[in-house]
């Protein structure tokens, strides 16, 4: 197995609310994680007072981006849970109501797009160093308006900190899901975030900062549209610089080796299995300065696929030169319509604390590999006795049942494409997985469940999301007690009653439910993904204050009810599908 290190230095009208075609996210096929078009209706809104408008007339509500998520509850404000909202009018194609149709109703369910605001909003603020831009605007449309905003005090033009490695969601979406790049110092971009401007579930328009409403914004930065919908994002700007990219090879046990050395340096050490040790997490520790803006990605076993995969990462990740823009890692367009959308996968992406890294890798590597074939390479054309796969078949690695077995006739360990590495660092947001301290991130992707010639569960793929969300080497928390955290925004969401926020964020959830109950008491902004955003048996109305939840009081504890435990729900990673 090898591993790829990439290292960088450097005035109101009538709002419509229309039947919906599709609600989905962007996959082609477009039922994969639809919503339920019965029960919800979409509003396109041109202005921040249409927004506003469709809030106050609809009873619930959810905004929408570019549908670059496989949370499907999260940004689907129904999902069948809603009573039907019959048409009541024809329409066209293009979603308008057709000549004499008469208006469609209100009240019920919508989902707001955010990418119809016009016109978009870009204002740069040499002065303040910060950029102002609507929540709708991609991304990548930011960075290149930045890069070309050439000016004498910046003549390369400015850009953000640091960014992510998909860039083509919008903003307001990737700063509500903690989207991040690989950053200890820069952070997620939720933390890049100066101020917000949010249309509450009043329909009131109110904007935030860490001066005005310094809690309520460590609830807002990553917020999974809970607490209002995101309209306007303040972000801080830095002038574009060049940066030098270097590629190097490495083996898995050399990064390793790696990791093991900056968790030593961490001052932590070793496995973390408790909440007095994950308290300690509150500083980034003495980390190697590799680690600041260093994307790796991982090549697993090699076969056909995975070679494939490994030369478009040397296609865009060579040696060079460049401004930030170019030089730091983002996936490159012109492969959204003819692969990323036409070609169907799931992404999910776990959070392990820096302070376990070096245990939840080697453990991932042992289980996948065996303890005696570390870097993948020690079998030829077989697999040890030790690994995942020889315990998946009755005969051992004599003879390999036929899921565990690659098109070519090699042992297949689920991959087709190489799951990439990240690092951010601690953040003060609520529901930022950095939260209680830096984290290393994992984000792998399964094409195995859909592009066989008849589905069937990647079974190697869905026992290591076993594994990485469960073990205690991968962190502390979750409904079993261990394990590391999920992406807000990504594939791997347990069965219904099977996430528990108080296991997962047992320092900051219930202080986030003190900021729901203050900005949408009535629950107008929660998602179809009710078992998850409960504070059930915990006296919110008794122990909230300004700054959120009174953890001193005796009669406070942040002890949530829910119907199910781990061991009434499906083993990890604790979910059915795929």
């Amino acid at each position: 197995m090898l591993v790829l290190l990439i290292g960088l230095g450097m005035g109101p009208r009538p709002v419509s609310g229309f039947v919906p075609f599709d609600l989905s996210n962007f996959l082609a096929s477009g039922n994969e994680y639809a919503c339920d078009n019965s029960s919800v209706r979409i509003v396109r809104p041109k202005t921040v007072e249409d927004v506003a408008e469709a809030v106050r007339l609809f009873s619930h509500v959810k905004a929408v981006g570019g549908g670059w998520s496989w949370n499907q509850p999260f940004f689907c404000a129904s999902n069948g849970s809603a009573p039907p909202n019959p048409n009541g009018y024809g329409y066209g194609k293009n979603g308008s109501a057709l000549a004499g149709a008469p208006p469609p109703p209100v009240g019920g369910t919508a989902n707001i797009v955010m990418t119809t605001l016009r016109p978009l909003l870009i204002e740069v603020d040499e002065q303040g160093q910060s950029v102002t831009v609507d929540a709708g605007v991609r991304t990548i449309d930011l960075l290149r308006y930045l890069a070309d905003y050439v000016t004498p005090t910046a003549p390369s033009g400015y850009t953000l900190p640091a960014f992510p490695w998909f860039v083509f969601q919008t903003l307001g979406g990737a700063v509500s899901t903690g989207t991040h790049g690989s950053s200890l110092s820069h952070k997620s971009l939720s933390s890049q975030v100066l101020e917000l401007t949010v249309v509450l579930a009043n329909g009131t328009v109110r904007t935030f900062s860490d001066e005005t409403d310094p809690f309520l914004m460590k609830a807002l930065r990553v917020s999974v549209g809970q607490l209002g919908i995101i309209v306007h994002i303040k972000f801080r700007i830095v002038p574009e610089m060049p940066v030098t990219r270097t590629l190097h090879r490495l083996t898995a046990t050399q990064y390793l080796a790696m990791l093991r050395a900056a968790q030593a340096r961490s001052g932590r050490g070793g496995a973390i299995g408790s909440e007095r040790c994950a308290n300690q997490w509150n500083t980034q520790g003495d980390l190697p300065a590799w680690m600041e803006s260093t994307e790796f990605f991982w090549v697993p076993q090699r076969h056909e696929y995975i070679d494939i995969s490994r030369s478009g990462v040397f296609a865009i990740a060579a040696n060079t030169t460049k401004e930030a823009l170019l030089g730091y890692l983002y996936q490159p367009e012109a492969i959204l319509d003819v692969n990323i959308r036409k070609v169907p996968f799931d992404q999910y992406e776990t959070a392990m604390p820096v302070a376990s890294m070096a245990d939840c890798w080697q453990g991932l590597l042992e289980l996948l590999y065996g303890a005696d074939n570390l870097d993948g390479r020690a079998y030829n054309g077989t697999v040890s006795p030790l690994s995942l796969l020889a315990s998946l078949t009755p005969n051992g690695t004599a003879a390999l049942s036929p899921s565990v077995i690659a098109p070519n006739g090699r042992p297949d360990y689920g991959f087709r494409s190489n799951p990439l590495i990240r690092t951010t660092g601690r953040e003060d947001a609520l529901l930022s997985n950095t939260e209680d301290g830096p984290r290393l991130w994992l984000n792998i992707e399964d094409y195995l469940y859909y592009n066989r010639p008849v589905r069937r569960t990647n079974v190697v793929f869905k026992r290591l999301m076993g594994y990485l969300r469960s073990d205690p080497r991968c962190g502390p928390t979750g409904i079993g007690g261990g394990g590391a955290r999920l992406h807000w925004g990504k594939a791997g969401w347990p069965d219904a009653g099977c996430w528990h926020g108080d296991k997962e964020f047992p320092n900051t959830w219930c202080d986030f439910g003190c900021a729901v109950r203050q900005l949408d008491p009535k629950d107008k902004l929660r998602d179809s993904a009710p078992d998850r955003w409960t504070w059930e048996g915990v006296p919110l109305e008794q122990c909230c204050g300004p700054d959120g939840f009174r953890r001193g009081d005796p009669a406070c504890t942040c002890r949530v009810k829910h119907a199910r435990t781990a061991a009434t729900c499906p083993p990890p990673p604790f979910y059915t599908y795929r």
